[in-house]
């Protein structure tokens, strides 16, 4: 399975890290605050996080909290 995107805003993941790359976001609160996404479920904010730390915008396996 590939997760690869904020099913509740229909964002992928690539297109925030170049919304948040073009705002300078450098942190989640910054994100959620500069972008339109996690607004409803937030099953992606996991994976926002983790995009914040290591650039990567497609995952594989589940991350199921914030770490």
């Amino acid at each position: 399975m590939k997760i690869d995107k904020c099913i509740c805003s229909n964002i992928t993941f690539s297109e925030v890290k170049e919304k948040a790359m073009n705002k300078n976001v450098k942190d989640i609160d910054g994100l959620l605050e500069a972008i339109e996404v996690a607004k409803n479920c937030k099953l992606c904010l996991p994976y926002l996080n983790e995009m914040l730390k290591t650039g990567q915008t497609e995952f594989s396996n589940l991350i199921l909290e914030k770490q």
